[in-house]
């Protein structure tokens, strides 16, 4: 329980951080003055928290906890990110510490793979073989031996687990299922 309460309060001490950057940036255009610049800002903002939003939603709080530690990781390393979730996860019936496990693995194996600066298109979907997070990568950070090592670090985090991936280089795209 400490350690997640550390994870906590770390994750509201990076929000309110950048919370108050937000309101310094969109403050600092009006002052001057170039409101347009401004909402354009607020506008990116938005998006931000619409994201949060939709994982906040779903109804897996361990699930939801570490995918919003995650986000906010990808915000420090300055990889944009755009989350679509058709799914709330109501019904999930994986206990809650493998679904963070394989979640956790996920996430990492894809802020892998996008690097410093990348872009990241995340979706949580209902499949057949259960939940999909699908992770669009662009630009891919590394080639070849890199991203063979990015997979073997996410199928070493799945082992034990009913998760499972596919990853299409090509393609800049991993899929992982919770099972």
């Amino acid at each position: 329980m400490a350690g997640q309460t550390i994870e906590a309060l770390a994750l509201l001490r990076a929000q309110r951080h950048s919370f108050l950057n937000h309101l310094q940036v969109i403050s600092g255009f009006l002052q001057l003055g170039k409101p347009e610049r401004a909402l354009d800002y607020l506008k990116e903002v938005q998006l931000e928290l619409e994201n949060w939003g939709r994982i906040m939603r779903l109804k897996v709080p361990e699930v939801a906890f570490v995918s919003l530690c995650k986000l906010e990781k990808a915000r420090m390393q300055e990889i944009a990110t755009n989350i679509d979730t058709s799914t709330n996860l109501a019904g999930f019936n994986l206990e809650e510490d493998v679904a963070c496990r394989i979640t956790d693995a996920a996430w990492e194996a894809a802020l892998s793979l996008a690097g410093y600066g990348g872009t990241l298109k995340v979706s949580l979907k209902p499949s057949p073989e259960g939940y999909c997070w699908t992770f669009k990568v662009s630009p891919l950070k590394d080639e070849g031996a890199c991203w063979a090592s990015h997979i073997y670090s996410l199928e070493e985090m799945l082992a034990g687990t009913p998760g499972k991936y596919s990853w299409e280089p090509d393609a800049g795209e991993l899929k992982v299922w919770l099972g």
